[in-house]
């Protein structure tokens, strides 16, 4: 169990894609296996790669994390946020358009004060 604040997937960021239940998938385990082809992992191996990636017996390296979050769509910052929020927020913060993320900024700076 993680410690409060973060997230189960803190050792390897692969399990935050196999754990995100907002993905559109059919098939958990060929979602999986497409998702590794696309980031370029041969097909063959790509079954068992994704399971020692989700079971941390191997931590992918940021290459073929930042091959995944292009492949989903998102920010890599999302795969090493510290926590639910901060990666909610990065979420946020790549979709927002130029507008909405200066004013997100100047909000985030409002409060911290």
């Amino acid at each position: 169990m993680p410690a409060p604040g973060r997230r189960a997937s803190d050792s390897y960021p692969f399990a935050t894609l196999a754990d995100n239940r907002d993905l559109p998938r059919s098939s958990p385990a060929l979602f999986k296996k497409s998702l590794c082809i696309a980031a370029g992992i041969d097909e063959f191996v790509a079954s068992t790669r994704i399971n020692r990636y989700e079971k941390g017996v191997h931590e992918p390296s940021t290459e073929i994390v930042q091959k995944l979050a292009e492949a989903l769509r998102m920010p890599l910052a999302y795969f090493y946020a510290e926590d639910d929020g901060l990666a909610e927020l990065t979420l946020l913060y790549a979709s927002a358009t130029e507008e909405h993320r200066y004013a997100l900024l100047e909000y985030a700076k409002k409060i911290s004060r």
